[in-house]
């Protein structure tokens, strides 16, 4: 049974995540979380060839060369740069309001979590939404180099949480920060989980660049 492009294209996605968060889960307790995210990087780089081809491509070739560079090119990656790095806006502005009235356990009870959560993660989608439908034929490459920039940010930002920080992020989990294993599990949890916050938006932008597409060709 031949599969449809969308169906192919969602599974590799799917496995590929699947990849990436092994990847990290192995090499972070060995090497650490540099090294777990180059690798986590280098997947995510040949995923992007892949899903080119598979959706816009397709064939036997695997050509790994970069697109041709313009001005109207470069302002486009800007835009979508600045787009999905500032998916999390209302997050913040949220998550401002909601901070003065219980400070000293912000962000780790339930009614203050879920709806940043929830709009976090509604970012990303719309982000990635916005991208699609602005420019459905550079969708993948464009919403590809917006969640790598904005992969990079998160990853230097982890990198610079003090002890003080992953204690506090621990005791949101009910976790002990004194336990070597915690501390790991913590790492492979937010390197991962950033990983997949740009999947997010790449995969959203394709669902929605693909109606658009298809009704130009037509």
């Amino acid at each position: 049974m031949k599969l449809p492009v969308d169906v192919k294209f969602l599974v590799t996605a799917v496995v590929m995540i699947i990849l990436t968060v092994a990847t990290i889960a192995f090499l972070n307790p060995i090497l650490g979380t540099g090294p777990a995210a180059a690798g986590a990087t280098v997947i995510g780089l040949l995923t992007i060839k892949l899903l080119d081809k598979l959706d816009y491509n397709p064939s036997l070739s695997l050509d790994l060369g970069v697109p041709k560079l313009s001005v109207a090119w470069i302002y486009s990656a800007l835009a979508a740069v600045f787009m999905v790095s500032g998916s999390d806006v209302v997050v913040r502005i949220v998550g401002s309001i909601l901070k003065p009235i219980n400070s000293a356990a912000y962000p780790c009870t339930g009614w203050q979590i879920v709806p940043l959560v929830l709009l976090d993660w509604g970012g990303l989608i719309l982000a990635g939404w916005i991208i699609g439908h602005l420019f459905p034929e550079r969708a993948l490459a464009l919403s590809s180099m917006g969640a790598v920039v904005y992969i990079l940010a998160l990853l230097l930002e982890l990198a610079t949480l003090t002890p003080g920080d992953l204690e506090y992020i621990a005791r949101c989990f009910s976790l002990s920060s004194s336990d070597p294993e915690n501390l790991s599990d913590m790492g492979i949890g937010m390197v991962g989980g950033v990983v997949v916050r740009g999947y997010v938006v790449i995969v959203m932008a394709r669902i929605a660049s693909r109606g658009l597409r298809s009704d130009a060709a037509a």
